[in-house]
């Protein structure tokens, strides 16, 4: 037996949940030895689940690794590091950012999507701001700027999987008088969104 399936047209989601009803099937036939019609009713279930839930597994964060930085009055340094890991960065006045070494971009897992179906992916688009763990007077980075490789819609492949790198723009913090970032972890947080 086949059937179709369609949505309410009311504009909202459905929660993720097993969802069932029953239909009554009803089968007439002539019977010569019944001489007349029979009629059979057979009651049938029917089920579907809506999952529209995707599991994002951290499998890496995005790390601009160790630096050297200089923030400045009305001027910003910055450090770009592209999704590939590709790092570069731009001095202006006073302002300073020295790459060291150790970054590298996020990578996210995407498990439990359908197969080979297009995703669309976005990042907040609103800067967020790197803060020193212990320090918490100074000077801040500001992360702009996220890219992702696949950009903007990627694919699932035949298991449902897809993986994301994600990179962003750091810039110095626009600061008076000119001060060093001290020494020490600085830490944030951003949204990425992968939907349907």
């Amino acid at each position: 037996m086949a059937g179709e399936l369609s949505t309410s047209a009311t504009g909202e989601s459905y929660p993720d949940a097993p969802y069932q009803t029953d239909v009554i099937i009803e089968l007439s036939y002539y019977s010569a030895d019944a001489d007349g019609v029979v009629s059979v009713t057979e009651t049938i279930e029917l089920n579907v689940e809506a999952a529209t839930g995707l599991d994002l597994i951290e499998e890496s964060v995005l790390d601009f690794g160790r630096l050297a930085a200089t923030a400045a009055p009305g001027v910003q340094a910055s450090m770009v590091l592209s999704p590939d890991g590709t790092v570069t960065t731009s001095n202006s006045g006073a302002a300073r950012v020295v790459a060291i070494s150790g970054s590298s971009p996020a990578l996210i897992s995407v498990q439990g999507a359908a197969a080979l179906y297009d995703l669309v992916i976005s990042v907040q688009s609103t800067p967020i701001y790197l803060t020193h763990e212990t320090l918490p007077g100074s000077p801040r980075f500001e992360i702009t700027d996220f890219k992702t490789i696949p950009a903007g819609i990627g694919r699932s492949d035949r298991d449902g999987n897809l993986e994301i790198q994600v990179g962003a723009t750091l810039n110095t913090e626009d600061v008076t008088p000119s001060q060093a970032y001290p020494d020490g972890n600085y830490s944030g947080t951003y949204i990425l969104t992968v939907e349907y």
